[in-house]
């Protein structure tokens, strides 16, 4: 099995949150800082499926550990650089000042069956007929309301598309192939397995 390639995009990813419990049930982990897992060249992505690690006190990559706490990547955008002022110019970076005020502290919402998001946050695996290449994962994700096709948390953070229904863990549908609310491609998703 190849290792998963990620759908090309400009910048960051964006996120939309199209209905998600989370936003009004509370079910949200907003004081744990960024994990060792995260970089300058590896930041925390809005979009992004990321862990979160209470015993270790971060937020980490997932790991695909049963016990697992694994919630959606939705910070809000702070954009410093007036150069760069576009959805796809924000990611949290982690702080290597080491100081606990100074921290970057990533909003993650614990996703609940039936809620909705679009993002680009993608990847795929090649090895999967139906997903060989960017342009096929386009038409395949297209087709979404004919022929079924899934989403996995995956080890970058990224959410991997596949043909395979997940059985376990987190778990989403594709609903649709759409646009962003900055005109980029993007995939609708609805959660359908949820911690």
């Amino acid at each position: 099995m190849a290792d998963e390639v990620r759908l090309v995009i400009d910048g960051y990813a964006v996120l939309e949150l199209n209905k998600c419990a989370f936003q009004k049930d509370g079910r949200l982990i907003t004081q744990l800082p960024l994990g060792s897992d995260f970089s300058s060249s590896v930041p925390a992505e809005n979009g992004m499926l990321l862990g979160a690690d209470y015993a270790k006190g971060k937020v980490v990559l997932p790991t695909g550990a049963a016990t697992e706490i694994i919630g959606l990547h939705y910070s809000t955008e702070k954009l410093y650089n007036q150069q760069n002022q576009r959805l796809k110019d924000f990611a949290l970076f982690p702080d290597t000042s080491a100081t606990i005020e100074d921290a970057n502290y990533p909003r993650l919402g614990i996703l609940a069956v039936g809620d909705t998001f679009t993002t680009n946050c993608i990847s795929y695996d090649p090895d999967e007929a139906s997903l060989a290449d960017e342009a096929t994962v386009k038409i395949t994700a297209a087709a979404a309301a004919t022929t079924a096709l899934y989403g996995i948390p995956t080890a970058d953070g990224t959410i991997q598309l596949t043909a395979i229904a997940p059985t376990t863990g987190v778990g989403l549908q594709v609903v649709k192939a759409t646009t962003l609310p900055n005109g980029d491609y993007g995939i609708k998703f609805v959660v359908i397995l949820a911690q």
